[in-house]
């Protein structure tokens, strides 16, 4: 954003920053000699401008989208309905967790509740609960199993993508839950759909950093708590 000013006479026009021209701020004179690349202050308005703007609110979707994109197959691991994975130990004993996608997709975690050790789970039961900011979301059951302990007593880290419980788990038990690959992939594209219609419309979408003047953090923050639940529901709903 260089800008060279060969009359530095000392008035005041010829020594509006460029940053007071473009209307940015109401009032700031260049001290600089208009050499932008080693002024300080163009590097804070730079970096400011852009976390508070539509440009980079844009490139967060697009970011979240390169996500999805990359939840893929892990090779050994079992798919379930409403997201959730499984993969075997030994015999009947099997680890549970949630998906790639749905790690992905889970943002700012709070609080995690989940079923209790040596507890038998049917079927719709409630499995698992996620509480955030953005609101809570309980997942049910695909299947019957025996929860045989709980791996981890808070889910501090969401990125983490650790098991979550160790599970008893008949083998006629698992068809009622068990979803293709193939099918697990065509959940990765639809919500990827969902993605690309949100940045259609950007950025008349959500409450944007323009509106509060908070910095962004994460996606929900731009889509808006009722668009980003639409996407967490439809993920940990399927029927």
């Amino acid at each position: 954003m260089a800008k060279i000013n060969s009359n530095m006479d000392g008035k005041y026009c010829s020594l509006r920053c460029v940053w007071m021209d473009a209307g940015v701020v109401s009032y700031k004179l260049c001290d600089m000699n208009f050499d932008c690349e080693n002024c300080l202050f163009d590097k804070v308005m730079r970096n400011d401008n852009y976390e508070n703007s539509p440009v980079r609110e844009r490139d967060m979707i697009e970011q979240k989208i390169v996500s999805v994109n990359e939840a893929g197959i892990i090779k050994g691991n079992i798919f379930l309905k409403n997201n959730l994975m499984i993969k075997k130990l030994l015999g009947k004993t099997y680890y549970l967790g949630l998906t790639p996608l749905a790690y992905t997709l889970l943002e700012n975690i709070a609080g995690f509740n989940y079923c209790r050790d040596n507890t038998f789970v049917k079927e719709g039961d409630p499995l698992v609960q996620f509480i955030g900011d953005w609101g809570s979301i309980k997942i049910l059951s695909p299947l019957n199993f025996y929860c045989l302990s709980r791996l981890k007593q808070e889910l501090n880290d969401i990125s983490s993508k650790e098991w979550f419980s160790l599970i008893e788990l008949e083998p006629e038990e698992l068809s009622a839950g068990e979803i293709s690959d193939e099918h697990y992939l065509q959940n990765c594209t639809e919500i990827e759909v969902l993605f690309n219609n949100y940045k259609s419309d950007f950025p008349n979408i959500g409450t944007t950093l323009n509106d509060g003047g908070e910095k962004i953090h994460y996606i929900y923050h731009i889509m808006g708590n009722k668009n980003y639940y639409t996407i967490i529901n439809k993920l940990f709903n399927q029927h």
